[in-house]
């Protein structure tokens, strides 16, 4: 049987830090502008809820992680719509 340290009890939040990686993980592979926004303001979140001491910092490298990957793939999502728009555009006129 696994025994759980016991300053995991001092922690009244549980860590979302692996949610924030997956779904920054799925928004990089298949849902880039649904998710990896959503993976960004978790990620954020998630780190200000574990510098508050809500939540334990074993997450703070897999949450901060997946903030970025959603933060990159959210601006290159808009980047990458923005020309298809203009480049549509472009080529209607």
């Amino acid at each position: 049987m696994t025994e759980f340290p016991a300053d995991t009890l001092a922690y009244p939040e549980p860590s979302k830090a692996n949610t924030v990686l997956v779904l920054a993980i799925i928004g990089l592979v298949v849902l880039p502008i649904v998710t990896s926004p959503i993976a960004w303001i978790m990620g954020r979140n998630e780190l200000r809820a574990i510098d508050e001491g809500r939540r334990s910092p074993e997450g703070q490298r897999v949450a901060r992680i997946g903030m970025v990957i959603g933060m990159v793939t959210t601006i290159l999502s808009v980047l990458g719509a923005a020309i298809l728009i203009l480049a549509l555009r472009a080529f209607s006129a």
